[in-house]
Protein backbone atom coordinates (compact mmCIF):
# COMPACT_ATOMS: atom_id res chain seq x y z
CA UNK A 1 0.00 0.00 0.00
CA UNK A 2 1.40 3.33 -1.04
CA UNK A 3 0.96 6.19 1.48
CA UNK A 4 0.53 9.54 -0.23
CA UNK A 5 3.19 12.15 0.41
CA UNK A 6 0.62 14.60 1.72
CA UNK A 7 0.02 12.47 4.84
CA UNK A 8 3.69 12.70 5.78
CA UNK A 9 3.47 16.48 5.45
CA UNK A 10 0.51 16.79 7.82
CA UNK A 11 2.13 14.37 10.25
CA UNK A 12 5.24 16.56 10.26
CA UNK A 13 3.15 19.67 10.93
CA UNK A 14 1.43 17.93 13.83
CA UNK A 15 4.77 16.97 15.41
CA UNK A 16 6.08 20.52 15.04
CA UNK A 17 3.01 22.17 16.56
CA UNK A 18 3.02 19.76 19.50
CA UNK A 19 6.76 19.92 20.18
CA UNK A 20 7.27 23.67 19.87
CA UNK A 21 5.20 24.63 22.97
CA UNK A 22 6.87 21.89 24.98
CA UNK A 23 10.33 23.05 23.91
CA UNK A 24 9.37 26.65 24.66
CA UNK A 25 8.21 25.73 28.16
CA UNK A 26 11.41 23.78 28.80
CA UNK A 27 13.54 26.72 27.67
CA UNK A 28 11.47 29.10 29.78
CA UNK A 29 11.91 26.87 32.83
CA UNK A 30 15.68 26.77 32.27
CA UNK A 31 15.73 30.57 31.94
CA UNK A 32 13.75 30.89 35.18
CA UNK A 33 16.19 28.68 37.06
CA UNK A 34 19.20 30.60 35.72
CA UNK A 35 17.74 34.00 36.71
CA UNK A 36 16.38 32.89 40.06
CA UNK A 37 17.24 35.33 42.83
CA UNK A 38 18.96 33.97 45.91
CA UNK A 39 19.76 35.57 49.25
CA UNK A 40 23.52 35.30 49.73
CA UNK A 41 23.81 37.14 53.03
CA UNK A 42 25.43 35.29 55.93
CA UNK A 43 24.17 37.69 58.59
CA UNK A 44 23.47 36.41 62.09
CA UNK A 45 20.15 37.58 63.55
CA UNK A 46 20.74 36.67 67.18
CA UNK A 47 19.14 39.25 69.46
CA UNK A 48 16.76 40.53 66.78
CA UNK A 49 12.98 40.18 66.66
CA UNK A 50 10.87 39.70 63.54
CA UNK A 51 7.13 39.49 62.84
CA UNK A 52 5.89 37.51 59.84
CA UNK A 53 2.20 37.86 59.01
CA UNK A 54 0.74 34.82 57.29
CA UNK A 55 3.74 32.79 58.43
CA UNK A 56 1.98 29.45 58.81
CA UNK A 57 2.13 28.35 55.14
CA UNK A 58 3.80 29.09 51.82
CA UNK A 59 6.55 31.65 51.51
CA UNK A 60 5.60 33.09 54.91
CA UNK A 61 6.46 29.80 56.58
CA UNK A 62 9.75 29.51 54.66
CA UNK A 63 10.61 33.09 55.63
CA UNK A 64 9.95 32.40 59.32
CA UNK A 65 11.91 29.14 59.11
CA UNK A 66 15.03 30.82 57.68
CA UNK A 67 14.85 33.72 60.14
CA UNK A 68 14.66 31.30 63.06
CA UNK A 69 17.56 29.24 61.68
CA UNK A 70 19.75 32.37 62.02
CA UNK A 71 18.90 32.82 65.70
CA UNK A 72 16.16 35.42 65.26
CA UNK A 73 13.21 35.71 67.64
CA UNK A 74 10.27 35.08 65.29
CA UNK A 75 6.62 35.90 65.91
CA UNK A 76 4.25 34.12 63.52
CA UNK A 77 1.09 36.19 63.22
CA UNK A 78 -1.74 34.33 61.52
CA UNK A 79 -5.39 33.37 61.82
CA UNK A 80 -4.95 29.61 61.30
CA UNK A 81 -2.04 27.20 61.78
CA UNK A 82 0.35 29.55 63.58
CA UNK A 83 0.86 27.18 66.54
CA UNK A 84 1.54 24.19 64.29
CA UNK A 85 4.01 26.20 62.19
CA UNK A 86 5.82 27.48 65.30
CA UNK A 87 6.25 23.94 66.65
CA UNK A 88 7.62 22.69 63.32
CA UNK A 89 10.11 25.56 63.12
CA UNK A 90 11.29 24.99 66.70
CA UNK A 91 11.78 21.29 65.94
CA UNK A 92 13.72 21.90 62.70
CA UNK A 93 15.92 24.79 63.90
CA UNK A 94 16.27 24.02 67.66
CA UNK A 95 15.40 27.68 68.18
CA UNK A 96 12.90 27.77 71.02
CA UNK A 97 12.40 31.51 70.64
CA UNK A 98 9.54 31.16 68.13
CA UNK A 99 6.10 32.44 69.12
CA UNK A 100 2.66 32.28 67.58
CA UNK A 101 0.04 35.01 67.96
CA UNK A 102 -3.46 35.34 66.61
CA UNK A 103 -3.96 38.01 63.96
CA UNK A 104 -6.98 38.44 61.71
CA UNK A 105 -6.16 41.12 59.15
CA UNK A 106 -9.82 41.12 58.09
CA UNK A 107 -10.68 42.79 61.43
CA UNK A 108 -9.36 46.22 62.41
CA UNK A 109 -10.14 45.36 66.04
CA UNK A 110 -7.95 42.25 65.84
CA UNK A 111 -5.13 44.29 64.31
CA UNK A 112 -5.29 46.82 67.13
CA UNK A 113 -5.34 44.10 69.80
CA UNK A 114 -2.36 42.38 68.22
CA UNK A 115 -0.39 45.64 67.97
CA UNK A 116 -1.20 46.51 71.59
CA UNK A 117 0.04 43.09 72.71
CA UNK A 118 3.29 43.48 70.77
CA UNK A 119 3.94 47.00 72.08
CA UNK A 120 3.37 45.87 75.67
CA UNK A 121 5.29 42.58 75.63
CA UNK A 122 8.14 43.10 73.15
CA UNK A 123 11.15 45.26 73.92
CA UNK A 124 12.16 45.63 70.28
CA UNK A 125 11.05 44.94 66.71
CA UNK A 126 13.75 44.81 64.06
CA UNK A 127 11.90 43.30 61.09
CA UNK A 128 8.23 43.58 60.14
CA UNK A 129 7.24 41.43 57.15
CA UNK A 130 3.74 42.09 55.82
CA UNK A 131 3.42 38.81 53.94
CA UNK A 132 -0.20 37.66 54.42
CA UNK A 133 -2.49 37.98 51.42
CA UNK A 134 -5.81 36.79 50.06
CA UNK A 135 -7.15 36.37 46.53
CA UNK A 136 -10.42 35.33 44.93
CA UNK A 137 -12.62 35.86 48.00
CA UNK A 138 -15.59 37.00 45.90
CA UNK A 139 -17.33 40.27 46.70
CA UNK A 140 -17.34 39.80 50.47
CA UNK A 141 -17.15 42.68 52.93
CA UNK A 142 -15.96 42.52 56.54
CA UNK A 143 -17.59 43.82 59.70
CA UNK A 144 -15.63 47.05 59.16
CA UNK A 145 -17.41 47.63 55.85
CA UNK A 146 -14.24 47.00 53.81
CA UNK A 147 -13.79 44.64 50.88
CA UNK A 148 -12.15 41.49 52.23
CA UNK A 149 -9.36 41.30 49.64
CA UNK A 150 -8.46 44.96 50.11
CA UNK A 151 -8.60 44.73 53.90
CA UNK A 152 -6.41 41.63 54.22
CA UNK A 153 -3.91 42.73 51.59
CA UNK A 154 -3.78 46.48 52.22
CA UNK A 155 -5.87 48.06 54.97
CA UNK A 156 -4.83 45.54 57.65
CA UNK A 157 -1.05 45.78 57.04
CA UNK A 158 -1.38 49.56 56.59
CA UNK A 159 -2.92 49.93 60.06
CA UNK A 160 -0.57 47.39 61.64
CA UNK A 161 2.55 49.18 60.40
CA UNK A 162 1.27 52.50 61.76
CA UNK A 163 0.60 51.00 65.19
CA UNK A 164 4.05 49.35 65.38
CA UNK A 165 6.00 52.33 64.00
CA UNK A 166 7.07 53.60 67.45
CA UNK A 167 8.56 50.23 68.35
CA UNK A 168 10.34 50.10 64.99
CA UNK A 169 11.77 53.58 65.60
CA UNK A 170 12.93 52.52 69.05
CA UNK A 171 14.71 49.48 67.57
CA UNK A 172 16.36 51.35 64.69
CA UNK A 173 18.00 50.41 62.42
CA UNK A 174 14.94 48.33 61.54
CA UNK A 175 13.18 47.18 58.37
CA UNK A 176 9.65 46.93 56.97
CA UNK A 177 8.85 44.65 54.02
CA UNK A 178 5.68 44.53 51.95
CA UNK A 179 5.20 41.41 49.83
CA UNK A 180 3.50 42.69 46.68
CA UNK A 181 3.02 41.04 43.28
CA UNK A 182 3.47 41.57 39.56
CA UNK A 183 -0.31 42.03 39.52
CA UNK A 184 0.37 45.60 40.67
CA UNK A 185 1.21 46.35 37.03
CA UNK A 186 -2.30 45.21 35.97
CA UNK A 187 -4.75 47.26 38.01
CA UNK A 188 -7.36 49.99 37.74
CA UNK A 189 -6.92 51.52 41.19
CA UNK A 190 -8.66 54.80 41.93
CA UNK A 191 -10.09 56.64 44.91
CA UNK A 192 -13.57 55.42 43.96
CA UNK A 193 -12.73 51.70 43.89
CA UNK A 194 -10.18 51.66 46.72
CA UNK A 195 -12.93 49.94 48.71
CA UNK A 196 -14.84 47.93 46.10
CA UNK A 197 -18.62 48.49 46.50
CA UNK A 198 -20.89 45.71 47.73
CA UNK A 199 -23.55 45.79 45.05
CA UNK A 200 -21.17 45.92 42.10
CA UNK A 201 -21.16 42.75 39.93
CA UNK A 202 -18.02 40.65 40.12
CA UNK A 203 -16.35 38.46 37.50
CA UNK A 204 -13.13 36.50 37.24
CA UNK A 205 -11.52 39.47 35.45
CA UNK A 206 -12.67 41.97 38.10
CA UNK A 207 -11.45 39.64 40.85
CA UNK A 208 -7.99 39.79 39.31
CA UNK A 209 -8.17 43.58 39.09
CA UNK A 210 -9.10 43.90 42.77
CA UNK A 211 -6.15 41.71 43.71
CA UNK A 212 -3.91 43.85 41.49
CA UNK A 213 -5.26 47.01 43.14
CA UNK A 214 -4.42 45.65 46.58
CA UNK A 215 -0.88 44.79 45.51
CA UNK A 216 -0.39 48.24 43.98
CA UNK A 217 -1.49 49.63 47.34
CA UNK A 218 1.30 47.55 48.96
CA UNK A 219 3.90 49.34 46.81
CA UNK A 220 2.34 52.75 47.51
CA UNK A 221 2.26 52.02 51.25
CA UNK A 222 5.88 50.82 51.25
CA UNK A 223 7.07 54.00 49.54
CA UNK A 224 4.96 56.13 51.87
CA UNK A 225 6.40 54.55 55.00
CA UNK A 226 9.89 54.81 53.51
CA UNK A 227 9.53 58.60 53.19
CA UNK A 228 7.99 59.06 56.63
CA UNK A 229 10.37 56.81 58.61
CA UNK A 230 13.68 57.27 56.82
CA UNK A 231 14.85 59.99 59.24
CA UNK A 232 14.25 57.60 62.16
CA UNK A 233 16.51 54.83 60.82
CA UNK A 234 13.65 52.64 59.51
CA UNK A 235 13.81 51.45 55.89
CA UNK A 236 10.88 50.06 53.92
CA UNK A 237 10.79 48.21 50.59
CA UNK A 238 8.38 46.10 48.54
CA UNK A 239 8.90 43.02 46.39
CA UNK A 240 7.41 40.59 43.91
CA UNK A 241 8.22 37.02 45.04
CA UNK A 242 7.50 35.49 41.65
CA UNK A 243 4.94 32.91 40.68
CA UNK A 244 5.00 30.66 43.74
CA UNK A 245 3.22 27.33 44.16
CA UNK A 246 1.82 28.04 47.61
CA UNK A 247 0.00 25.12 49.20
CA UNK A 248 -2.74 27.11 50.86
CA UNK A 249 -4.72 25.14 53.41
CA UNK A 250 -8.33 26.13 52.83
CA UNK A 251 -11.67 24.98 54.05
CA UNK A 252 -14.05 23.56 51.42
CA UNK A 253 -16.24 26.66 51.58
CA UNK A 254 -13.19 28.88 51.00
CA UNK A 255 -12.31 26.92 47.85
CA UNK A 256 -15.73 27.35 46.30
CA UNK A 257 -16.81 29.66 43.47
CA UNK A 258 -14.25 31.56 41.43
CA UNK A 259 -11.40 30.68 43.74
CA UNK A 260 -12.06 26.97 43.44
CA UNK A 261 -12.21 27.21 39.65
CA UNK A 262 -8.95 29.13 39.64
CA UNK A 263 -7.28 26.45 41.79
CA UNK A 264 -8.48 23.64 39.53
CA UNK A 265 -7.18 25.31 36.38
CA UNK A 266 -3.92 26.72 37.71
CA UNK A 267 -2.74 24.05 40.17
CA UNK A 268 -1.30 21.62 37.58
CA UNK A 269 0.46 24.44 35.72
CA UNK A 270 1.86 26.04 38.88
CA UNK A 271 3.02 22.65 40.16
CA UNK A 272 5.05 22.12 36.98
CA UNK A 273 6.27 25.63 36.38
CA UNK A 274 6.00 27.93 39.41
CA UNK A 275 8.66 28.50 42.06
CA UNK A 276 8.76 26.50 45.24
CA UNK A 277 7.93 28.41 48.47
CA UNK A 278 11.61 28.34 49.44
CA UNK A 279 12.61 29.90 46.12
CA UNK A 280 9.83 32.47 46.43
CA UNK A 281 11.03 33.52 49.90
CA UNK A 282 14.55 34.45 48.77
CA UNK A 283 13.77 38.07 47.88
CA UNK A 284 11.95 38.57 51.20
CA UNK A 285 14.95 37.22 53.09
CA UNK A 286 17.29 39.39 51.00
CA UNK A 287 15.37 42.51 52.05
CA UNK A 288 15.07 41.35 55.66
CA UNK A 289 18.74 41.11 56.63
CA UNK A 290 21.12 41.68 53.71
CA UNK A 291 23.84 44.13 54.77
CA UNK A 292 24.04 45.62 51.27
CA UNK A 293 20.51 47.04 51.69
CA UNK A 294 20.88 48.70 55.08
CA UNK A 295 20.58 52.17 53.50
CA UNK A 296 18.20 51.27 50.63
CA UNK A 297 14.59 52.36 51.10
CA UNK A 298 11.55 53.03 48.95
CA UNK A 299 12.53 50.50 46.26
CA UNK A 300 10.75 47.63 44.52
CA UNK A 301 12.54 44.26 44.06
CA UNK A 302 12.21 41.22 41.80
CA UNK A 303 14.51 38.22 42.28
CA UNK A 304 16.73 40.12 44.74
CA UNK A 305 17.38 43.04 42.35
CA UNK A 306 15.66 46.41 42.01
CA UNK A 307 12.81 46.65 39.53
CA UNK A 308 10.89 49.66 38.14
CA UNK A 309 7.87 50.77 40.12
CA UNK A 310 4.37 50.10 38.77
CA UNK A 311 2.94 53.09 36.86
CA UNK A 312 0.42 53.94 39.59
CA UNK A 313 3.17 54.20 42.23
CA UNK A 314 5.07 56.88 40.30
CA UNK A 315 2.41 59.58 40.61
CA UNK A 316 3.06 61.38 43.91
CA UNK A 317 -0.29 63.18 43.96
CA UNK A 318 -2.15 59.90 43.37
CA UNK A 319 -0.12 58.13 46.07
CA UNK A 320 -0.87 60.90 48.58
CA UNK A 321 -4.59 60.64 47.82
CA UNK A 322 -4.56 56.86 48.30
CA UNK A 323 -2.64 57.30 51.57
CA UNK A 324 -5.08 59.86 52.98
CA UNK A 325 -8.10 57.81 51.92
CA UNK A 326 -6.57 54.71 53.55
CA UNK A 327 -6.11 56.65 56.80
CA UNK A 328 -9.84 57.36 56.77
CA UNK A 329 -10.84 53.75 56.02
CA UNK A 330 -8.71 52.30 58.86
CA UNK A 331 -9.90 55.07 61.24
CA UNK A 332 -6.47 56.33 62.24
CA UNK A 333 -6.38 58.85 65.06
CA UNK A 334 -4.36 62.04 64.71
CA UNK A 335 -1.78 60.78 67.21
CA UNK A 336 -1.29 57.59 65.17
CA UNK A 337 -0.67 59.32 61.85
CA UNK A 338 2.86 59.68 60.54
CA UNK A 339 3.84 63.14 59.24
CA UNK A 340 5.49 63.26 55.85
CA UNK A 341 8.28 65.50 57.23
CA UNK A 342 10.17 64.81 60.43
CA UNK A 343 9.67 67.94 62.59
CA UNK A 344 12.93 67.26 64.45
CA UNK A 345 15.06 67.49 61.31
CA UNK A 346 15.90 70.61 59.32
CA UNK A 347 14.70 70.50 55.71
CA UNK A 348 15.01 72.78 52.71
CA UNK A 349 11.45 73.16 51.48
CA UNK A 350 10.57 73.48 47.83
CA UNK A 351 7.02 73.16 46.60
CA UNK A 352 6.25 72.32 42.97
CA UNK A 353 2.74 73.21 41.87
CA UNK A 354 0.93 70.51 39.98
CA UNK A 355 -2.11 71.00 37.82
CA UNK A 356 -5.37 70.41 39.65
CA UNK A 357 -4.07 71.19 43.15
CA UNK A 358 -5.90 73.59 45.46
CA UNK A 359 -3.94 76.86 45.51
CA UNK A 360 -5.21 77.91 48.95
CA UNK A 361 -4.15 74.60 50.47
CA UNK A 362 -0.74 74.97 48.83
CA UNK A 363 -0.32 78.50 50.22
CA UNK A 364 -1.33 77.38 53.71
CA UNK A 365 1.28 74.63 53.59
CA UNK A 366 3.95 77.06 52.45
CA UNK A 367 3.04 79.57 55.18
CA UNK A 368 3.19 76.93 57.90
CA UNK A 369 6.55 75.66 56.64
CA UNK A 370 7.91 79.20 56.41
CA UNK A 371 6.80 80.01 59.97
CA UNK A 372 8.41 76.83 61.21
CA UNK A 373 11.67 77.64 59.42
CA UNK A 374 11.68 81.23 60.74
CA UNK A 375 11.12 80.08 64.31
CA UNK A 376 13.94 77.55 64.09
CA UNK A 377 16.26 80.08 62.43
CA UNK A 378 15.53 82.75 65.07
CA UNK A 379 16.31 80.26 67.82
CA UNK A 380 19.60 79.40 66.11
CA UNK A 381 20.59 83.08 65.72
CA UNK A 382 19.77 83.80 69.36
CA UNK A 383 21.84 80.84 70.54
CA UNK A 384 24.79 81.91 68.39
CA UNK A 385 24.63 85.48 69.73
CA UNK A 386 24.56 84.25 73.31
CA UNK A 387 27.58 82.06 72.64
CA UNK A 388 29.53 84.98 71.14
CA UNK A 389 28.70 87.23 74.12
CA UNK A 390 29.84 84.58 76.58
CA UNK A 391 33.05 84.10 74.63
CA UNK A 392 33.83 87.81 74.57
CA UNK A 393 33.14 88.30 78.26
CA UNK A 394 35.29 85.32 79.12
CA UNK A 395 38.30 86.15 76.92
CA UNK A 396 38.37 89.95 77.22
CA UNK A 397 38.49 91.67 80.60
CA UNK A 398 38.49 95.45 80.60
CA UNK A 399 39.39 97.92 83.32
CA UNK A 400 38.15 101.51 83.18
CA UNK A 401 40.82 104.23 83.56
CA UNK A 402 39.39 107.71 83.08
CA UNK A 403 37.86 108.02 79.62
CA UNK A 404 39.81 105.08 78.15
CA UNK A 405 39.36 101.35 78.54
CA UNK A 406 42.60 99.46 78.60
CA UNK A 407 42.80 95.76 78.14
CA UNK A 408 44.49 94.00 81.01
CA UNK A 409 47.48 92.11 79.77
CA UNK A 410 48.35 88.60 80.76
CA UNK A 411 51.15 87.64 83.10
CA UNK A 412 54.67 87.00 81.97
CA UNK A 413 55.00 84.32 79.28
CA UNK A 414 57.97 82.17 78.57
CA UNK A 415 58.94 81.37 74.99
CA UNK A 416 61.51 78.69 74.38
CA UNK A 417 64.25 79.60 71.94
CA UNK A 418 66.61 76.68 71.44
CA UNK A 419 67.92 75.66 74.89
CA UNK A 420 67.38 79.10 76.44
CA UNK A 421 64.24 80.64 77.92
CA UNK A 422 63.88 84.32 77.29
CA UNK A 423 61.78 86.22 79.74
CA UNK A 424 59.38 88.62 78.05
CA UNK A 425 58.08 91.28 80.37
CA UNK A 426 54.39 91.86 79.69
CA UNK A 427 53.84 93.77 82.85
CA UNK A 428 56.31 96.35 84.15
CA UNK A 429 55.94 97.53 87.71
CA UNK A 430 59.16 99.54 88.14
CA UNK A 431 60.56 101.08 84.96
CA UNK A 432 63.46 102.75 86.79
CA UNK A 433 64.83 99.49 88.21
CA UNK A 434 64.60 98.01 84.80
CA UNK A 435 66.72 100.76 83.19
CA UNK A 436 69.34 100.64 85.98
CA UNK A 437 69.59 96.88 85.61
CA UNK A 438 70.18 97.17 81.86
CA UNK A 439 72.71 100.01 82.38
CA UNK A 440 74.78 97.97 84.88
CA UNK A 441 74.78 95.03 82.52
CA UNK A 442 76.11 97.13 79.62
CA UNK A 443 78.88 98.67 81.78
CA UNK A 444 79.99 95.25 82.92
CA UNK A 445 80.16 93.98 79.31
CA UNK A 446 82.34 96.94 78.26
CA UNK A 447 84.69 96.39 81.18
CA UNK A 448 85.19 92.75 80.33
CA UNK A 449 85.96 93.55 76.69
CA UNK A 450 88.62 96.09 77.61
Amino acid sequence: MIIPYIYFKYFFYFIVFVCLPVVALILLKIFQKLTLGKCKSLACLSGKTAIVTGGSTGIGYETALHLASRGCRVIIADKFGALRAAKKIMRYTSNQNVLNKYLDLASLKSVREFAKDINETEERLDILINNACASGVSNNHTEDGLHETMQINHFGPFLLTHLLSDLLKKSAPSRIIFVSSASAFFSNLSIENLNYPKDHPLSLFRTGLIYGNSKLCNVIAANGFAKRLEDYGVICNSLHPGWVNNNFEKNPEESAGLDGLDQIIMSPISFAYAKTPREGAQTTLHLAFSESLKNVTGKHFWDCVTFPLPPGARNEKFCQDIWKESEIFVKLEDSEKLPLINPKKEHNYRYIYREGEDVEVMLDQLRSKQEQMESTNSDKVENEENKEIEKETKDNEFVENGDEIKKEKKDDEFVENGNESILRFRKINDQKDFLNMNGDAEHKDKKERS
